[in-house]
């Protein structure tokens, strides 16, 4: 059976849809990727004494992420915390050296 000229466009605008669709929903992804890099990539640069002392604004920009399952989630925040443990204990190390470095200075 030979199919019209108007089946014919039909089916080929239906399928020019579905390419559209898919494009809309790659760029979404895309996008919705793009956040959560600039995300991780904030949490991580971010100053982590600062996390360590405020911990809900870490679990808060951690929930913001999408794309990520809870157990990844989870992960991402207990590393961050983690990370802004040892800051703190990196900037309290190096402020006491300062501190020697001053007293032996100040003899």
């Amino acid at each position: 059976m030979k199919k019209s000229r108007l089946d014919i466009l039909l089916e080929r605008s239906k399928e020019t849809q579905k390419l559209i669709l898919e494009e809309k929903k790659k760029e979404e992804r895309k996008k919705r990727n793009e956040l959560t890099k600039c995300l991780k990539h904030s949490i991580e640069y971010h100053n982590y004494f600062e996390l360590y002392e405020k911990p809900e604004f870490l679990y808060g920009v951690i929930n913001q992420l999408k794309d990520e399952s809870i157990e990844e989630k989870e992960e991402l925040y207990l590393n961050s915390l983690e990370m802004a443990k040892k800051d703190r204990e990196n900037r309290k190390r190096s402020r006491k050296k300062t501190e020697n470095k001053e007293e032996i200075n100040n003899e």
